[in-house]
């Protein structure tokens, strides 16, 4: 298989598409209708209103992770950062050469193989969602579908895209008591599912915004790579 369809896999794993709505909008937490029919409860809730107060606090993190979409063999590994609200930069191991970018605003991706960068607004997809500031699961542009307790010290948020359904889900995935951010899991719109699995989370770290601008790799450069 081509090294641009695992990159389309990767890319999955993180970008699942969302209509951005008015900033105005009055907030209603909504259950998902029809084929993804689903009713809050008192405890979803409240795991809800933890998860939301323990993103809002979490401070710069530093760690690795490990990719893998369940059709493939292949297993991808690399760093990740994430400073709240809306950075991240998500670099995988060589020789992948791949990375991603969001500065805040817009979210950028290298394809290391093609040198081809190409970029979306962060309102756009659903990383954005648990990117922004004051995050919450109450808005006209998410949808809660589940929430489960695997057992007895397991979260997991599942969320799709309220203005597009189709274009897939992604699954949040933490630890309980304490509550610690894993990762999370995708189902994209090709019913393929890509987990990724955050490992060796350091908090105590200093970054800056100049770890999360996006630089061309060929800039400067007098001929393409081959």
């Amino acid at each position: 298989m081509k090294k641009t369809s695992l990159l389309t896999l990767a890319l999955s794993a993180f970008f699942v598409g969302i209509v951005p709505v008015s900033v105005h909008a009055e907030p209603v937490l909504k259950a998902a209708e029809n084929d993804f029919a689903f009713t809050l409860s008192a405890q979803n809730k409240s795991d809800l209103k933890r998860v939301e107060d323990y993103l809002n606090a979490l401070p710069p993190l530093r760690g690795k992770f490990t990719q893998q979409t369940d059709d493939r063999p292949d297993v991808l590994k690399g760093d990740i950062l994430l400073w709240r609200p809306g950075r991240l930069k998500i670099t995988y191991t060589q020789p992948v050469g791949d990375f991603i970018v969001a500065d805040g605003k817009m979210i950028y991706q290298w394809d290391s193989q093609l040198h081809q960068q190409s970029q979306t607004s962060l309102d756009k997809t659903l990383a954005g969602v648990i990117l922004r500031k004051n995050l919450s699961f109450a808005g006209d542009d998410v949808t809660v579908i589940h929430v489960d307790h695997p057992s007895e010290n397991e979260l997991e948020i599942a969320l799709r895209s309220a203005t597009d359904p189709n274009a897939g889900t992604m699954t949040l995935v933490f630890d309980d008591q304490p509550l610690v951010f894993k990762g999370w899991r995708v189902l994209d719109a090709q019913n393929l599912v890509t987990t990724v699995d955050l490992t060796d989370i350091k908090t105590d770290v200093n970054l800056s915004k100049s770890d999360f601008v996006f630089h061309n790799p060929d800039f400067g450069l007098g001929t393409r790579r081959q």
